[in-house]
């Protein structure tokens, strides 16, 4: 509850709703493959499909859908649309708020990936960001089953 009531005060609009939506942990684990399709449409009528964005609903998804799910559609999207779900939210949103929409778009590795080359892009190199994602995915490889460990269970 300090966590909701800090997210409330430090931070505003969809970028909150999002983080309180995160927090809620609702996320549902066991949906149909069978509707990424329809999620693939409705982010693409909700996002870039229309003037204006109705984050509501991405925000939703986003939140509410499997990450199973969710990769499902973004390759569909991507099939479908010719633009990477990532892309395209990178178009419909600004700040924190788009880097929280790409996250959870995106599996952890992929995530990761993209932030370890945003950070060696151009001149010179964000190396606090760098030695985090090193680090911290060193410590993981370290202390989780493997993805073949994983798929076999």
């Amino acid at each position: 509850d300090k966590l909701a009531s800090d997210i409330k005060g430090d931070t505003s609009f969809n970028f909150k709703e999002t983080l309180l939506k995160i927090l809620e942990a609702d996320r549902r684990e066991n949906d149909d493959p069978k509707q990424a399709e329809k999620i693939a449409k409705t982010l693409y009528k909700k996002g870039q499909g229309r003037f204006g964005t109705d984050d509501s609903k991405l925000i939703n998804i986003l939140t509410k859908s499997s990450r199973e799910l969710i990769r499902a559609a973004a390759e569909i999207y991507k099939e479908k649309y010719g633009n990477t779900l990532a892309s395209a939210l990178d178009g419909e949103a600004s700040g924190y708020y788009k880097e929280l929409l790409i996250a959870l778009c995106l599996s952890f590795e992929g995530y990761y990936a993209m932030r370890m080359r945003q950070s060696i892009e151009g001149l010179g190199t964000d190396e606090d960001t760098l030695i985090f994602i090193v680090v911290s995915h060193t410590c993981l490889l370290y202390t989780s089953p493997s993805p073949r460990d994983r798929q076999k269970s």
